[in-house]
């Protein structure tokens, strides 16, 4: 059986991703957070900027005080959220809603965690020691398509997708699937598209770390019966690069092509 590192690597492998796959991790002891081999920024810091930065690479950790996003820092439990949030006057004072009974109900239901948080870790997943609480992924459609089908593949199907175009990287990728142990997918919000350099062909998934293993095979799973075979050869050469080649794979077809004539060029 695969250690939290292979895992990763497999990932990699199977998956043709621009950006590293990113791990969140909560602390709540400031002893604790202290000790973590991370950057903490001089000045405040958007969460989702946080989360770019650390697909780039980068070793981030937040506080309450270098968290400079007034939504995700209600949403992640550094500070608690104003009644005016949930009676819906928040939303509407954003224009985002067209009365406030819609706005107090998105409210109600978005995800926010309600225990004070200390801190938060985000950095490459590949880069945590202990294992973290939620991994996103940021990538394109089809990859998007391969996270979901492994997903689907172990699991089942998901039907509880929760979209608002709103709080994306926070409310949809973060807490969503840490609270209901799930997989989400997001199409971000104007807000993380500003702060950030996401691609307007990018999407974002965020999974609970508990079903991340079970993804990641799922994805292995379903190679033979969906990847064409220029794929397969890189996945291939991918896996037994990494020393980690255990899967028998089948060139030639595909569920929807049995006679698969494409180049493993």
């Amino acid at each position: 059986m695969d250690g939290q590192q292979d895992i990763t690597k497999r990932a990699y492998a199977l998956l043709d991703l621009d950006r590293r796959i990113v791990g969140v991790q909560f602390i709540y002891e400031k002893e604790r957070f202290d000790c973590i081999d991370a950057i903490e920024p001089l000045r405040p810091m958007y969460y989702c900027q946080a989360v770019a930065s650390a697909s780039s690479g980068n070793r981030i950790k937040l506080t309450k005080d270098t968290s400079g996003c007034s939504g995700s820092s209600r949403a992640l439990g550094f500070v608690p959220p104003a009644p005016q949030y949930y009676t819906g006057e928040s939303g509407m004072a954003l224009g985002l809603y067209e009365n406030q009974q819609v706005a107090k109900s998105v409210a109600l239901k978005f995800a926010i965690l309600n225990r004070p948080l200390y801190g938060i870790v985000i950095m490459p997943l590949e880069c945590f020691e202990e294992e973290p609480d939620v991994v996103l992924f940021i990538t394109n459609t089809r990859e998007a398509m391969r996270i979901v089908q492994g997903y689907t593949c172990t699991y089942g199907l998901q039907n509880n997708f929760c979209m608002s175009g709103n709080q994306a990287v926070c409310v949809e990728c973060t807490n969503y699937p840490y609270i209901n142990q799930c997989i989400n997918l997001s199409v971000f919000c104007a807000g993380t598209r500003y702060r950030t350099n996401w691609k307007e062909s990018e999407v974002a998934i965020g999974v609970a770390y508990s079903k991340f293993a079970g993804l990641v095979r799922g994805i292995q799973n379903t190679v033979n019966a969906i990847e064409r075979n220029r794929r397969k050869a890189e996945i291939e050469r991918d896996l037994r690069r990494d020393s980690l080649y255990d899967l028998d794979i089948q060139y030639g077809r595909t569920y929807f092509l049995k006679n698969d004539r494409s180049s493993k060029e």
